[in-house]
């Protein structure tokens, strides 16, 4: 098993979104923050956490603005290749259950993943029943960190039953909808099914929880990790730094 251990926390500037643009061979780090959904920051910080450059488009009002890039030969972060098993989706997030086929194509989950969803505070003991599996899951990031051994960022969206069914704006009954919400886990290519409650890296394996991860890289037995703050409601955003060993 690997193990993480946190090494730091750095914080950003804005409480939106943010993502890794690459990490160079002296483990800078090159980041990048969108805020108001239209405006860019970037910046370069030391593997210390020290604020090196920034650059920002300062809610348009900078007529200077330059895209600060990372050099050549950084570690970038990579979409999914070895991980793509774990990319599925297509249906619709909410309507009709029979209609749609939600209980025969969502991917079930176990006892135990449930009770992961309670633990991170993403559902209540009393919602277990009406969920009714995975519609939809994309790996937006993955790191080998140990040979055929990875860390990915994963977005997924869960249909849950709903008590009293309703109609949408055009009149459709709707008797199920979803949540979305994104994580950290592990992957193994040999094992690709393994369930949630053994590759899902909450607290107890990272020393810290995450919010939205939404990027990830690994070198030199680093992990680094960017941490929206999306739908926190408290910010800012954060890059994780973790050491990494088997």
């Amino acid at each position: 098993m690997i193990t993480f251990t946190h090494m730091r926390s750095i914080p950003l500037f804005y409480d939106e979104w943010c993502g890794l643009l690459g990490i160079d061979d002296t483990l800078s780090i090159y980041a990048e923050e969108i805020y108001e959904d239209t405006w860019a920051a970037r910046y370069k910080l030391s593997f210390d956490g020290r604020l090196i450059e920034r650059v920002d488009e300062d809610h348009g009002q900078n007529p200077n603005y330059v895209r600060l890039e990372p050099p050549p030969g950084a570690a970038a972060p990579q979409a999914a290749r070895a991980t793509a098993d774990l990319n599925f989706g297509g249906g619709r997030w909410h309507g009709d259950l029979e209609a749609e086929r939600v209980r025969e194509l969502a991917r079930p989950l176990s006892l135990a993943d449930l009770q992961c969803l309670v633990d991170a505070g993403l559902q209540s003991q009393d919602m277990l029943p009406y969920i009714l599996g995975i519609v939809h899951s994309y790996v937006i990031s993955e790191a080998e960190v140990q040979p055929n051994q990875f860390v990915v960022c994963r977005r997924l969206r869960i249909a849950y039953r709903l008590s009293l069914p309703r109609t949408d704006h055009s009149g459709e009954l709707e008797n199920y909808d979803s949540a979305e919400f994104a994580l950290a886990q592990t992957f193994d290519p040999a094992r690709p099914d393994r369930p949630l409650a053994e590759t899902w890296l909450r607290p107890n394996r990272l020393g810290i929880a995450l919010n939205w991860p939404m990027d990830v890289i690994a070198r030199d037995g680093y992990l680094f990790v960017a941490d929206s703050a999306y739908r926190q409601g408290r910010g800012p955003s954060r890059i994780h730094i973790f050491r990494t060993s088997p």
